[in-house]
């Protein structure tokens, strides 16, 4: 094969035709070590933001018309996953990616590439985070140095398979039980597929797990996954973890 003499030639077909990749994630309740853990991702944002075109779409809460609080009397106040995603896609072109992700996730260098020489030809994809004590410095750590995490905290698609698939996923709370589990399997079932060893994270204490049996939050979640998982046939576990597990 021949040397690649244009830089743009080394590009994914994807990034040179135009494709935009819509960061969405939510801006709900960040205060203290929940902002500073956002500032110090934020930084890793920038970094693939300035490989390739993307458009930042922050949502607030005053840009949605519900949330668990409203809907569901919850302590909180969450988005809902239908509606995050919904708020992108009204931003986004019909050649666009929207990438969904926690606030606090950090991206490897290179994932800009990775989503746009997956996604536009399998429809989605997701990628599970890898854990870390503590992060501060922006360059890429070692990312098997951290622990794999069984959560998702990345997923990326197209416009078409969120219109051919959206309507199949369970209107589910962010920053609640099992959201990330429920999408994860959806992106399997409809073609998508796993990018690895793309995405960090800092690991903190989790209100969903401090408080899983009573928080309202919780509750709308695992019953929501339950019936989910059930109705595709699919086990309500992984590996020690079980959504049926209530005591």
């Amino acid at each position: 094969m021949g040397r690649v003499t244009n830089r743009d030639e080394a590009l994914p077909v994807a990034a040179r035709t135009g494709t935009r990749l819509v960061h969405v994630f939510s801006e709900f309740m960040r205060e203290g070590e929940t902002l500073r853990r956002h500032r110090v991702a934020e930084g890793t944002w920038r970094r693939e933001y300035n490989t390739q075109d993307w458009l930042s779409c922050p949502v607030l809460e005053c840009m949605l018309s519900r949330n668990s609080r409203t809907a569901l009397g919850d302590a909180r106040s969450l988005p809902f996953i239908r509606d995050l995603v919904e708020f992108g896609t009204s931003k986004a072109r019909p050649t666009d990616i929207i990438v969904l992700t926690n606030d606090d996730t950090f991206f490897c260098s290179g994932l800009t590439y990775l989503i746009l020489n997956r996604v536009p030809w399998c429809g989605a994809a997701f990628a599970f985070r890898w854990d870390f004590k503590r992060l501060a410095r922006l360059d890429r750590p070692e990312i098997r140095e951290g622990r794999k995490n069984m959560g998702a905290d990345l997923f990326a698609f197209t416009g078409k398979w969120w219109l051919d698939h959206g309507n199949e996923y369970p209107d589910m709370l962010l920053g609640c039980e099992t959201w990330d589990w429920i999408m994860r399997e959806l992106i399997r079932l409809r073609g998508g597929v796993e990018l690895f060893e793309c995405i960090f994270h800092e690991k903190h204490s989790a209100f969903w797990a401090m408080h899983r049996l009573e928080n309202v939050g919780n509750r709308h979640n695992r019953a929501l996954a339950c019936a989910w998982l059930h109705e595709h046939s699919l086990p309500c576990s992984i590996g020690s973890y079980s959504i049926l597990n209530t005591e």
